[in-house]
């Protein structure tokens, strides 16, 4: 990946920039907890800086959040601040379900695709998705406090938290029920006649996402708030 007009900065620089913004959507403790570990401000084995992102930065392409990627002009990374607006031509990725750089957006994000495993991303701007936001597993989270508006959202025991205005078919797995969302080929039937995800299906989303396969019934309800 390349990066226009980057600069890696200092921990300390990156803290001091993004605490006070945090701070205005956050209780102090969850602040710090967010600020100490889920952005690893104070991870004493990771010597690396943050990479900044200036306002209207354009990712031609896929912004990768796996650590084996996070290295800018020859410089590893803790994390990504996109300073303003920021377009990801491609999609917004992260393999890895046990963590990844973190990626704070401080303006409007647009972007294809987020799918999204263990690293932490905070939107304080608007997201705006051309199709799917899927994040899965219980490492990370999504905060979206500026609003979404996207195809449609995919929560997979993630901690996630959207304020503002939505507009996407939206499906928590835990709290909805998938069968009046989820394309048949996603679900598998149990003896009760329920229906329930697939064996393997994080695999299969991440997979029919990529290759625009529909992923959500074309009837599935449209969720709309602000």
């Amino acid at each position: 990946m390349s990066f226009a007009n980057a600069r890696i900065m200092t921990v300390e620089e990156a803290r001091a920039l993004v605490a006070p913004v945090l701070a205005s959507f956050m209780a102090k403790a969850d602040l710090e907890i967010a600020l100490d570990h889920e952005l690893m401000f104070a991870d004493d084995y990771e010597s690396s800086g943050v990479l900044a992102l200036p306002e209207g930065a354009v990712v031609d392409g896929d912004l990768v959040l796996d650590h084996e990627e996070a290295v800018a002009g020859g410089r590893s990374y803790r994390g990504i601040i996109a300073l303003g607006a920021l377009t990801v031509t491609g999609d917004i990725v992260n393999l890895c379900c046990d963590g990844g750089p973190f990626l704070v957006t401080l303006g409007p994000l647009h972007v294809r695709h987020i799918l999204k495993g263990g690293a932490t991303m905070i939107a304080v701007g608007p997201v705006t998705a051309l199709g799917t936001i899927y994040c899965s597993y219980n490492h990370g989270g999504f905060r979206a406090w500026g609003g979404v508006t996207a195809q449609a959202i995919l929560i997979d025991d993630q901690l996630y938290e959207i304020a503002g205005h939505v507009e996407a078919v939206k499906l928590v797995l835990g709290e909805d029920d998938p069968a009046g969302y989820l394309v048949p080929e996603l679900l598998w039937e149990e003896d009760d006649g329920s229906l329930i995800p697939m064996d393997d299906f994080g695999e299969e989303v991440t997979a029919r996402i990529k290759a625009g396969e529909p992923v959500f019934r074309a009837e599935a309800p449209r969720h709309r708030r602000g």
